[in-house]
C-alpha cells in the first residue's frame, strides 16, 4: 500500500481528503 493508496483508505473514514492527507502526512513524518 502506498502513500496515496493510505489517504484514500483514510477519507473514507474521516470524510474528508484534506483531514486524511494531514493524518497520512502526519504518520509519515514521524
Amino acid at each position: 500500500m502506498n502513500k496515496g493508496d493510505l489517504v484514500n483508505e483514510v477519507a473514507k473514514v474521516v470524510g474528508t481528503k484534506k483531514e486524511a492527507q494531514a493524518a497520512v502526512d502526519c504518520v509519515f513524518s514521524s
